[in-house]
């Protein structure tokens, strides 16, 4: 099953997940391997099972597809611009992760026991937090351009309440 998708971000084409070629997806013109696929979405549910975890794997798998690919469309758009994450960034935002912390200092043992848990290496941990790392700097690049000012957001709440309006009375 083959599909061709257009997306804000550029274009995807695909047969993920069922497996028919080989790659996943081509994302601006670039294979998407299976595993890439296949470690964003191991990624993506260990995130979400964590923080939603009386929700079954059943459930959680489809909510995962479109983040799946958002997430690949966004590390491959970083790609294209050249976004980078150092490695003192990311050895910064991990010790600033609370889970690997006690009394506000980072504990190497609370991060080496959290990735054997996970059954994680430390390079694949780290490759996939700077994956997240970069989108967010992606988004961000993308939203501080973005400027609207009180009046600008006024006007538009009024254009919207008045369709409302309209849209009511007929």
């Amino acid at each position: 099953r083959r599909s061709e998708r257009s997306t804000p971000a550029g274009s995807l084409s695909g047969s993920a997940p069922g497996r028919l070629g080989g790659a996943a997806a081509k994302i601006f013109g670039r294979a998407v391997s299976h595993e890439a696929y296949d470690l964003q979405r191991t990624w993506l549910f260990m995130k979400l099972s964590s923080s939603v975890s009386e929700l079954p794997p059943e459930v959680l798998s489809p909510l995962l597809e479109p983040q799946i690919w958002r997430n690949l469309l966004l590390i491959e758009e970083a790609k294209r611009e050249r976004l980078r994450v150092s490695d003192q960034e990311l050895a910064a935002f991990i010790q600033q992760i609370p889970a690997f912390q006690e009394a506000g200092r980072f504990r190497s043992d609370y991060y080496q026991g959290y990735l054997r848990a996970k059954g994680l290496s430390p390079s694949l941990f780290e490759q996939l937090v700077r994956h997240d790392l970069i989108i967010d700097r992606l988004l961000d690049s993308v939203t501080a351009a973005v400027s609207v000012t009180e009046d600008e957001v006024r006007a538009a709440f009024q254009r919207s309440s008045e369709r409302l309006h309209a849209s009511l009375f007929l």
